[in-house]
C-alpha cells in the first residue's frame, strides 16, 4: 500500500462530530486517501450501533462489519477486530457512565455506587452491606 506520511508534513486536525476543520499546519502535497475515510466511516457507524443496541456483542458488530463489500486497500485500511472491541467498549463505558475498573480489592468493595449495589427489584447484588461494613 502507498502512503504519503514519508513524503507530507502537512497535518490537519477535524472535530470529530461536525467534520469542520480546527487547524491546519503546512500544505498537502497529495489528494485525500479515499479509502482510509471509507473504512473509517464504517468504523464509525459500527460503533453508532453497537451504542445503540448494547445487547449486541461487540463481536458480531465487527463480524457485520467485515461483510461490507469495499475496495481491498480499504479493507487493509479497516481496523482490526482488537482495535474496534476496545473502541466499542469505551463508548459504551462512557455512555452508560459505568465506575472505572478498580485497581485494588478494596477499591472494587468501596467503590460500587449505590445503582450497581442493587438489583432492579432492590435487592443487594452480590456484595451485602454487612460486607462493605466489616473489617
Amino acid at each position: 500500500m502507498f502512503s504519503n506520511k514519508s513524503r507530507c508534513t502537512a497535518s490537519a486536525v477535524t472535530d470529530a462530530s461536525s467534520g469542520a476543520l480546527i487547524s491546519k499546519i503546512g500544505e498537502h502535497s497529495h489528494l485525500p486517501n479515499l479509502d482510509k475515510i471509507r473504512a473509517e466511516e464504517l468504523a464509525k457507524i459500527s460503533v453508532k450501533r453497537a451504542l445503540e443496541n448494547v445487547s449486541i456483542p461487540p463481536r458480531r458488530i465487527i463480524s457485520e462489519m467485515s461483510l461490507v463489500s469495499g475496495t481491498d486497500v480499504e479493507m487493509i485500511c479497516r481496523p482490526d477486530a482488537t482495535s474496534m472491541t476496545k473502541r466499542i467498549q469505551s463508548k459504551r463505558q462512557k455512555l452508560a457512565n459505568l465506575p472505572p475498573t478498580p485497581e485494588t480489592f478494596a477499591d472494587a468493595i468501596t467503590g460500587i455506587p449505590e445503582k450497581f449495589a442493587l438489583t432492579s427489584d432492590g435487592k443487594e447484588f452480590l456484595v451485602t452491606r454487612a460486607m462493605l461494613t466489616s473489617p
